[in-house]
């Protein structure tokens, strides 16, 4: 084998193998990016911002009560409404993604369904939608 040729097979391997690094770290980050666990959304009531986060005064305190609480009905319809769509999605996402595995993982996924319930979609709070009024 020449010096050239040689000097070829090594530069086309470290691209290969730097091809594969980048693909794996993108693979990585997309299944990371789709199943990682984010924390819930406050759940309903909650107050829009931490307490003692602006050391409010009693008075302030209770404006902004007041103010979250004017605007909590709306935010609960669009809640209530989106959910349905939302669950949907989630229920297509976990069809689509169980075709791609092989049996074995199926079953695995199957059993750990079964222990911890499905998960959350992102930024979905893991609750059920609040009863109809």
């Amino acid at each position: 084998m020449s010096g050239e040729t040689s000097r070829r097979v090594q530069l086309v391997t470290a691209l290969v193998l730097l091809a594969t690094f980048v693909l794996g770290g993108l693979s990585g980050a997309a299944v990371d990016r789709l199943f990682a666990r984010r924390p819930p959304p406050p759940p309903p009531g909650a107050p829009l911002l931490p307490p003692g986060l602006l050391d409010l005064s009693a008075s302030q305190r209770a404006a902004v009560g007041a103010i979250e609480e004017k605007h909590r009905p709306a935010l609960e319809a669009i809640v209530e409404a989106s959910f349905p769509k939302v669950r949907a999605i989630e229920v297509e996402m976990h069809r689509e993604i169980r075709e791609v595995l092989t049996p074995s993982q199926r079953q695995k996924l199957d059993a750990f369904v079964a222990r911890h319930g499905p998960p959350p979609g992102p930024g979905v709070n893991p609750r059920p939608p609040p009863p109809p009024r």
